[in-house]
C-alpha cells in the first residue's frame, strides 16, 4: 500500500511540475520558477523515501525482544537479520538459536544473470531494420547467505536478502549485498574463534 501511495504522490508532483513549468514559460514569472524548483526537490525526496528499505514487522518484534538483553543486532534488511549473544556464545538465525560452535561455514549464494536489449529502428520506405545499439543489464534474482551447521536434522540455514529480479546497479541490491557481507564477516569471526 505504501508503494501505491508513493506512486500517487509522484503522479501528482509530475502534474504540478508540468503546470508550474508551463506557467514559468507563459508568464515569465519568478514565482512559477521557484514553485517548479520546490516541486523538483519534493519529487527527488519522494523517490529517495520510496527506495528506502524498511525492516519487516518480524524484525521490529525481534528488536523489541532482544535489545533489552545481552543480544546484539548485527544488522537487518527487510526480513533478513542476524543477532548474536557473545556472553552465551549464541547466534539467532531465522528465529532459531544456535551455539557458536555449531556454525561450520558461511558463504554468499547469488543467482546472477545478464540480459541484453537491442534497440532497432525501421525505415518505412525501404522496410529495412537498423540496429542502433545494445545494452546489457546485470541482475540478481536471489541473494542469500548460506550457513552450514553441525546438525544432522537441519544442516543448513539460508538468510534471504533478495528473492526477485533486481538490477545490480540499484540501491536495493547494493544495500542488500553490503548487509550480506556484514553478516558473512561476523560469521567468519565466529568460525575462526571456534577453531
Amino acid at each position: 500500500m505504501k508503494k501505491f501511495g508513493n506512486i500517487l504522490i509522484d503522479i501528482v508532483l509530475v502534474l504540478a511540475f508540468i503546470i508550474t513549468c508551463a506557467g514559468t514559460f507563459a508568464e515569465k514569472s519568478v514565482g512559477f520558477g521557484v514553485a517548479t524548483i520546490i516541486i523538483i526537490v519534493l519529487f527527488i525526496l519522494n523517490l529517495k523515501k520510496g527506495n528506502q528499505v524498511v525492516d519487516s514487522k518480524e524484525v521490529k518484534d525481534l528488536d523489541a525482544k532482544y535489545t533489552n538483553s545481552s543480544w546484539q543486532k548485527i544488522g537487518s534488511y527487510e526480513n533478513a537479520y542476524l543477532y548474536i549473544n557473545e556472553n552465551d556464545k549464541k547466534v539467532l538465525i531465522n528465529n532459531h538459536e544456535y551455539n557458536f560452535k555449531d556454525i561450520i561455514s558461511a558463504e554468499i549464494m547469488e543467482n546472477e544473470k545478464e540480459q541484453t536489449y537491442t534497440a532497432t529502428t525501421q525505415n518505412a520506405i525501404f522496410t529495412r531494420s537498423y540496429s542502433s545499439g545494445s545494452r546489457t543489464y546485470h541482475y540478481c534474482s536471489k541473494l542469500q547467505v548460506k550457513i552450514v551447521l553441525n546438525s544432522i536434522t537441519s544442516p543448513q540455514e539460508y538468510i534471504t536478502f533478495i528473492s526477485k529480479k533486481t538490477n545490480k546497479n540499484s540501491n536495493k541490491y547494493k544495500s542488500a549485498y553490503d548487509m550480506a557481507q556484514k553478516f558473512i564477516s561476523t560469521l567468519q569471526v565466529i568460525i575462526k574463534n571456534n577453531q
